[in-house]
C-alpha cells in the first residue's frame, strides 16, 4: 500500500519522529484521495508493526524506537530471570486482572507492541 510505503519512507529519513502525531485519517484520506476505510486499515497494519499507538481521541503517534534485546530462550532458567538478569523488570502480574479483556483493549490502553502482548499473555496464563 502506498500509504504505509509513504510512512515507512518517513520513518526512515526522519521526516517523522518518534513521538510524532501522525495525520489524522481524515486528512490521509484526502492526501491519497482513498476512503477513510483504506487509510484506517493502513494505520492498524502500521500498529500491528509497532510503529505507531493510538490515543484514543487523541490520534495515532509514531512509537519510539524499539530496542533489541538478544535473549536465548532455551536453558534451565526462566524467561522472567533471564530478563531480570540483563537488568530489566517485567510488569506480569499487572496484567493478569485484564485477562477477559479483549487484547485490543490491551493493546491501545498500553501501547504495547502485539509481540509484547502474546509474551506478556503467555506469561501470565
Amino acid at each position: 500500500m502506498q500509504i504505509i510505503d509513504d510512512i515507512m519512507e518517513q520513518i526512515l529519513s526522519k521526516t517523522l519522529r518518534p513521538g510524532e502525531k501522525l495525520p489524522s485519517e481524515n486528512e490521509l484520506a484526502d492526501h491519497y484521495r482513498v476512503p477513510r476505510m483504506t487509510v484506517r486499515s493502513a494505520l492498524v497494519k502500521l500498529e500491528e508493526r509497532g510503529l505507531v499507538y493510538t490515543i484514543q481521541g487523541k490520534g495515532r503517534y509514531l512509537r519510539e524506537k524499539s530496542k533489541q534485546i538478544q535473549l536465548h530462550l532455551t536453558g534451565h532458567s526462566s524467561f522472567t530471570d533471564k530478563m531480570n538478569q540483563l537488568g530489566y523488570h517485567l510488569l506480569v502480574n499487572l496484567f493478569h486482572s485484564y485477562l477477559t479483556v479483549q487484547p485490543q483493549v490491551l493493546l491501545f490502553h498500553h501501547q504495547l507492541s502485539l509481540i509484547t502482548l502474546v509474551i506478556m499473555m503467555s506469561m501470565v496464563i
